[in-house]
């Protein structure tokens, strides 16, 4: 079983692959803030980046902040880690849109060998 604090490698490898999602027009419209001890990411939007006159109800942001979502659990599985997310964890703050944390080690399966 892994212990809840990470080290660097971790969190460097998946918000890598999380900001390589794509956004609309390359915004990239989301913040993350990481707690070490739990081990969980926050995954927030960033209004700021948005395109308020080509996507004035913010749809376009949630479709970007969700391709990167899926990036970032991707991530946590290639390092090991099973993600566990909660979507709109909190109806008081709705720029925090997805909660991420890294529970226990992936079953690999035996015999398992990476394509060349």
């Amino acid at each position: 079983m892994h212990s809840t604090t990470l080290g660097a490698v971790i969190p460097e490898t998946c918000v890598t692959a999380a900001v390589a999602a794509p956004s609309i027009h390359n915004t990239q419209p989301w913040r993350f803030c990481l707690d070490a001890e739990s081990a969980t990411f926050q995954v927030r939007a960033a209004p700021e980046r948005g395109l308020r006159h080509a996507d004035p109800a913010g749809r376009a942001l949630h479709l970007s902040v969700g391709a990167c979502l899926l990036n970032l659990r991707v991530a946590i599985a290639y390092c090991g880690r099973s993600p566990v997310s909660r979507l709109l964890p909190s109806p008081e703050d709705p720029g925090l849109l997805a909660i991420v944390r890294l529970a226990g080690s992936v079953a690999r399966p035996t015999g398992h060998r990476r394509p060349v």
